[in-house]
Formats: structure tokens, C-alpha cells, sequence
């Protein structure tokens, strides 16, 4: 039987005909692919599908490694796409067996490496992403299995930013997360990362992408991923356990009062007033007991970095420190993951 213009998955065009392959009947419904979507399958044997699956499966591995005829390697992914659904749907446990690892692992690396060239369609590219990934489920080697899949995924990252793919960037950062915190997890036994370390370490899997461009495509759920990811590591409940191991004391209170009138931009009128409300503030916190209070006035960013981080310096362990700030107000956006460092 004669399958005009179609085959197993619906998407070979182009006079396209599985002529040799008589028993192929459509069928009633079209399925819901893992890669691609819906799509068109048929009715075929174990031994129709296995053939076909090898057949195209050679022709792709048969590209000379960096030195690809895009045009019908593009159409091989397609139809590797299509069988592959064709088999999720009623061989699915077949599909492992049907090539060998050593193939399976050269075709990962193929797909991988003509999607890192860009010169497939952002669709086909997909595809062949989603397949790398698939694919990699095969390789019986932990590291090569785990080393490919995490080169995929970036590829597969890369092209939902530049798509804007909201949900896929969404799920894929979270990922990306779970990743690298079991893999820096499982490089020391017994060993605890720091939420600073684990993200020190997405920032170096993402590559050239930053976080800032994963969250210009989905802002919550990248804010979400992160404040998931702190979450992992709960606050002690109090300043004892905060400062367990260290020599026991009194806490003590310390402010830093920030008050700015003169401004060296000239949209912003000088203020009256800011500083007066330092004076009340100060006043306010000695009669509550406050002693060490720092009063910093017409100060730049850079003077008010410098007089936070020497106030610290200057504490120990269980201390409060109170800051207030008069002057104008703004906002303006920060690297997006500056609250976490």
C-alpha cells in the first residue's frame, strides 16, 4: 500500500513514499508525541518498524562528523522524529535495543554538534535537541550518559530564550538547579553546598547565557527556582543556633542612619529635612538603650557600601543592627541574583 505524501509520523512531504512497506494503515487517531507534539501514526509490525527505524537511523549516522549536508540531515531528524513517536506509542520498549549503545552515543553526539553549529531551522533544531536528550536514556556509561544530557539540556535552554519559550525556560532552569546541586552534592560524600556555591555553579553550567536573560523570558519562575533553592537550606530559628561554637555574650544593638539632602544630579532638587530626621532617629534609639550608632550624611554609594561593611565588621555573632535611610527613593533594577551574594 502506497502512502501518498506521509509516513509514520505525518511529516514526510516532499514525494516521500514507504512504497516497500505495504502493511501501513493510518490510524484512527493522532498521538501526543513527548517530542514535537501530535502527530500521525499507523498501523506497522515490530519487523516493519525496526527496519524503517534502521534505515533511517543509518543514513544520519552515516554524516561525516562536523561536515554535515544540512538539507537532508534536517529531513533524517524528522523522520527519526517520527518513528521515535511511532515507537513511544507501541514499541517503546523496543526502541533501546533497536541500535547499539556505540550508535546511540555517535548519534547523540551528531545531534548535539549540528545544533551547537546553527544552521538547522529553530523547529528542526528543537527536534533534535528533544531526540538528544531522549537518546542519551540509552547510554549505559553514568558519566557519558549524565555529561551528554547536560550539554543537551543546555542547547535545548539556549534556544527557549531565544525563542521566549516561557514555560520551557521555566522548567528547564529548574533542572538545571536540581542538577548541579546533586552533582556538586555527590562530588564529596556527605557534603552540603551552600545555596552561593550551587548557583556560582549554574551561572558556569549555563554558559553564555546569564540569569538576567532567563529571567527577561520568565521572571517567576526563575524568581521562584531561587527562592526554592534557598528554601533547601532552612535558617537556624535563633541567634543561639546562629552562633553556635561562639563565645557567649550579650547581644547588642548597633544603627547606621543614612541621611542624604545634596545631590550631584540635577533632577533631583536638594532636600530639607533628611538629616534633621537622623537627629530624631538618634535620639529615639538612645533612649532605648542604643549606644553604637553611626550617623552617615551626603554620602555616595560607594561611602554607604564602605560604612555598611565596616559596621559589620565591627559586630559579633547575634548582634541586630538597626539602618535608616532619608532621602529620595527609586528603583532601578539590580544584576538578578545581587540579593543572594
Amino acid at each position: 500500500m502506497v502512502l501518498p505524501n506521509y509516513a509514520f509520523g505525518g511529516i514526510w512531504h516532499n514525494g516521500y513514499y514507504w512504497d516497500k512497506y505495504i502493511s501501513a494503515e493510518k490510524k484512527s487517531e493522532d498521538y501526543d508525541c513527548s517530542i514535537g507534539g501530535e502527530v500521525t501514526v499507523f498501523q506497522v509490525s515490530k519487523e516493519t518498524y525496526t527496519q524503517a527505524y534502521h534505515e533511517v537511523l543509518s543514513d544520519i549516522l552515516q554524516s561525516e562528523f562536523g561536515n554535515y549536508e544540512f538539507a537532508p540531515l534536517a529531513i533524517n531528524i524528522q523522520k527519526l522524529r517520527d518513528l521515535y513517536c511511532q515507537g513511544e506509542q507501541d514499541f517503546v520498549k523496543e526502541i533501546p535495543y533497536i541500535a547499539s549503545i556505540e550508535e546511540y552515543e555517535k548519534l547523540v553526539s551528531i545531534l548535539v554538534d549540528v545544533v551547537r553549529r546553527e544552521q538547522l531551522s529553530d523547529a528542526d533544531a528543537k527536534t533534535a535537541v528533544d531526540l538528544a536528550i531522549q537518546m542519551t536514556s540509552y547510554l549505559d556509561d553514568e558519566l557519558k550518559r549524565e555529561a551528554k544530557l547536560r550539554e543537551a539540556t543546555l542547547l535545548k535552554l539556549n534556544l527557549a530564550v531565544k525563542s521566549e519559550d516561557v514555560a520551557a525556560v521555566g522548567a528547564l532552569f529548574d533542572e538545571i538547579i536540581d542538577d548541579q546541586m546533586r552533582k556538586l552534592t555527590l562530588d564529596k560524600e556527605g557534603y552540603k553546598p551552600s545555596p552561593h556555591k550551587i548557583l556560582k555553579a549554574i551561572e558556569k553550567a549555563i554558559g553564555k547565557i546569564t540569569v538576567d536573560e532567563l529571567a527577561s523570558v520568565n521572571e517567576l519562575a526563575v524568581q521562584r527556582a531561587l527562592f526554592s533553592l534557598v528554601a533547601r537550606f532552612p535558617e537556624p530559628e535563633n541567634s543561639e543556633k546562629i552562633c553556635a561554637g561562639a563565645t557567649k555574650s550579650k547581644a547588642e544593638l548597633h544603627a547606621l542612619l543614612v541621611g542624604i539632602e545634596k545631590y550631584e544630579d540635577e533632577h533631583f532638587a536638594s532636600l530639607h529635612g533628611a538629616i534633621n530626621d537622623l537627629e530624631m532617629q538618634k535620639k529615639a534609639l538612645e533612649l532605648r538603650g542604643v549606644e553604637d550608632i553611626w550617623i552617615a550624611t551626603n554620602v555616595t554609594r560607594e561611602q554607604l557600601i564602605s560604612h555598611m561593611r565596616e559596621l559589620v565588621m565591627d559586630t559579633k555573632c547575634g548582634d541586630l543592627i538597626v539602618f535608616h535611610y532619608s532621602g529620595y527613593a527609586g528603583r532601578e533594577r539590580s544584576p538578578f541574583l545581587a540579593w543572594l551574594f
